[in-house]
């Protein structure tokens, strides 16, 4: 009958959106688990109060999410050069605003946790500084999973790369965090995420092709200059950050 159809579409569409909450939570908290194993619960404190201002930036980012359904949703998927060229528009739209929210969050980060917590805290700025690489990337995976599951509905792609990431970051920062603490849990997402990227890009056949070389080239290049910037002025012991604020804009 056409209502037991229409169960059955419905139910293999949603099935594995039930996988994806327990995949993010894993994702999310478990180096944090790990970290309270493994480091002081003072150095713990630190690194959770770097993560709550990195995930006030996704919480912001993943509005994005929200606002742009109606837009996503008039989408045909017969007509390709109307999918490539809003696909272009919000893809460019979300990398301005994520560079802007990296820029005035790396600066205005420290005042905040200063006001907030006091000067005994300032290690938690540079582990968010660090957080912002992780937040870049992400807003990168954000824009081509708004295409794949509001235009494509690829949801068994998304909860099989979910459950890569989270055997990655599960792998990853049980062996890292024993050899370097928090920067492990950091390095350990990280890598992750790159690879998780890999692994989506190769399923995710018709968002892909919507992806120009250039893109990627310019978003690995800003990810290598702010990374490779703030490393540098941690490297040479250089206390002014705004040194770094011409390379930034």
């Amino acid at each position: 009958s056409v209502f037991f159809a229409q169960s059955k579409k419905i139910f293999g569409f949603s099935l594995p959106l039930k996988i994806s909450p327990v995949t993010l939570f894993l994702s999310t908290w478990f180096d944090k688990a790990v970290l309270g194993k493994y480091i002081p619960l003072g150095k713990l404190s630190l690194y959770y109060i770097a993560f709550l201002f990195y995930n006030a930036l996704l919480m912001f980012l993943k509005t994005f999410n929200t606002v742009l359904l109606p837009y996503l949703a008039s989408i045909s998927t017969s007509l390709d050069a109307e999918i490539k060229r809003k696909f272009q528009a919000i893809f460019r739209w979300i990398m301005h605003v994520s560079i802007l929210c990296c820029i005035i969050s790396f600066f205005a980060v420290k005042p905040v946790i200063v006001f907030l917590y006091g000067p005994a805290y300032l290690e938690a700025v540079l582990i968010f500084r660090f957080f912002l690489v992780l937040f870049f990337i992400r807003s990168f995976g954000n824009t081509l999973g708004m295409f794949s599951f509001n235009v494509f509905g690829m949801t068994y792609q998304l909860a099989f790369s979910g459950i890569v990431l989270t055997v990655l970051t599960v792998l990853l920062n049980i062996l890292l965090v024993q050899l370097l603490g928090y920067r492990g849990a950091i390095l350990g997402n990280l890598v992750a995420f790159l690879i998780y990227l890999v692994v989506y890009l190769f399923l995710m056949k018709p968002v892909t092709r919507l992806i120009s070389p250039n893109a990627v080239i310019k978003v690995l290049s800003i990810i290598a200059v702010i990374s490779g910037s703030y490393m540098a002025l941690r490297y040479f012991e250089v206390r002014n950050e705004f040194i770094l604020f011409p390379v930034l804009i």
